[in-house]
């Protein structure tokens, strides 16, 4: 595991605000925009994930892209709530597997091709003198959880997935979810790298999406892992691991693989949360037919609501979709979810048979129940497209829903297209019933750019995480604080 400082941009006007009022732009102690990355010449492309605030820091996690390798490693950047740098950190893990080219349950002594070309092996050799092969690969985050009790009195975990090729070895984009503790500092307490059966040469993905610390002082790792059963075409399912941090590293209490089986039945996770009774919630993406029945039966993916009790057994799973149009299916794919006093608050994209994307936002109730729920579109222009990826509850109870608008553009007084650029950073605030409140727009002048996640401050304040792309493989990390409306004023 490789760990390395990273080389701060940080700024308050390197950037094209694109805010609906830009005229009295406030000093950056009001409001800010800010800009972290490495050196281009070792790391182009920065991308993060999530923002997590621990009491007295941000952190932000996600990765960095190696523009000579081309692989990334994981990132974790911590500042003051100012936006200031504090330090950072990459980490490269070690991933060491068995490979069974063979599926006989046992490790490959040796690995050939036969006379047609397909890996074989040459003969096996038992666990216990097998020699593991340590694999290169690329990492994507997903979350990082600060922990604040328990062994780790202060530090964080993190969710992710790495994925790798190799070529000798047959492996082509394979995905194995990553799961990391690390200290205050950034040093790393443990880690792991988890596999389909600890095997890649099966082609089966792992991928780690969530990951929370609950009252019991232990850990629960969410993730979606691709399962082949009985031979039939594999499908996706919801995948639970209850953790404990002990001297010895990371012990596993229980597992559990929770979703529909058969070829196409994909259960795909986005976050996971604690109830105040200690039941568990998932809410992710379903195959599964939506309960209002919207076109007939043929909805598409839809948004699903698992609980389970403490130990991971289920209690009850509600799925609900929605509906533009009768003679138009609605895929709706799950990118975040909030947990507030009455319930649970989700966003993500709503894909339509007709080819056009559309943020989406739903309300539930504490144990499911359907509150409220529509596709988003914009003031701006009604048929511009937008992506949701994260959720922050304001301060007055509306939620902002962030994301991107897909080639941003304006229509003037007269109808007119206007201001029509490239992907640009979406804020859309919303009521609890999902009519738009307010709405603005952040982009840098010609790139892609998109919003990740944000934080509620104690000001009442918006913090913004996005993704600010300015061309040339340069691609930023930024942060973003305004008010609950998305402009940048005291």
């Amino acid at each position: 595991m490789m760990k390395r400082m990273l080389a701060i941009i940080s700024a308050a006007g390197l950037f094209t605000t694109c805010q609906i009022e830009e005229e009295g732009t406030p000093k950056p102690e009001e409001g800010f925009i800010r800009f972290f990355g490495e050196d281009i010449t070792a790391y182009g492309t920065s991308n993060a994930s999530d923002l997590a605030f621990d009491g007295d820091t941000l952190i932000v996690f996600g990765a960095q892209t190696n523009v000579e390798t081309g692989n990334s490693d994981f990132t974790i950047i911590r500042m003051t709530a100012e936006g200031l740098y504090l330090n950072s950190a990459f980490y490269t893990p070690e991933i060491k597997v068995r490979i069974d080219t063979d599926g006989d349950g046992f490790g490959d002594r040796e690995l050939g091709t036969d006379e047609d070309g397909n890996m074989v092996s040459k003969g096996d050799v038992p666990d216990d003198r097998f020699e593991p092969i340590l694999l290169e690969g690329s990492a994507s985050g997903s979350r990082i959880e600060p922990v604040r009790t328990g062994t780790m009195a202060s530090g964080f975990l993190t969710a992710g997935t790495y994925r790798f090729n190799d070529n000798a070895l047959g492996i082509a984009n394979v995905n194995a979810a990553y799961l990391g503790f690390y200290d205050a500092q950034l040093n790393a307490v443990a880690d792991t790298v988890l596999l389909f059966n600890g095997n890649p040469s099966n082609g089966l993905d792992y991928f780690g999406n969530d990951v929370i610390q609950i009252s019991d002082g232990a850990f629960i790792f969410a993730g979606t892992i691709e399962v082949e059963r009985m031979g039939r075409p594999a499908d996706l399912d919801f995948r639970l691991i209850k953790f404990e941090l002990n001297a010895e590293g990371i012990a596993t209490v229980w597992q559990r693989t929770l979703g529909l089986e058969g070829s196409g039945q994909d259960d795909i996770l986005a976050r996971i949360f604690e109830k105040d009774n200690g039941n568990l919630v998932i809410i992710g993406t379903t195959s599964d037919r939506s309960v209002f029945g919207e076109n007939g039966g043929n909805n598409g993916t839809n948004v699903v609501f698992y609980e389970l009790t403490s130990d991971g057994n289920q209690l009850n799973s509600i799925t609900y979709g929605l509906e533009n149009d009768t003679d138009v299916v609605s895929n709706e794919v799950v990118s975040d979810a909030v947990q507030i006093a009455s319930g649970f608050v989700i966003t993500g994209t709503s894909t339509l048979s007709s080819g056009d994307n559309y943020a989406f936002f739903m309300n539930l109730t504490r144990s499911g129940g359907f509150i409220a729920g529509t596709t988003l579109t914009s003031g701006f222009d009604p048929a511009l497209q937008t992506k949701g990826t994260g959720i922050v509850q304001a301060g007055d109870r509306d939620f902002v829903i962030l994301g991107a608008y897909e080639s941003f553009r304006q229509l003037n007084p007269a109808g007119e297209q206007v201001n029509e650029r490239a992907e640009e950073v979406m804020f859309m605030k919303v009521s609890p019933a999902g009519s738009r409140v307010a709405e603005t727009h952040y982009g840098s002048a010609d790139g892609n750019d998109e919003a990740i996640d944000g934080l509620l401050l104690s000001d009442n304040k918006i913090m913004v995480l996005a993704n600010m792309d300015f061309g040339g493989g340069v691609k930023l990390v930024s942060l973003i604080k305004t008010n609950d409306n998305g402009k940048i004023e005291n």
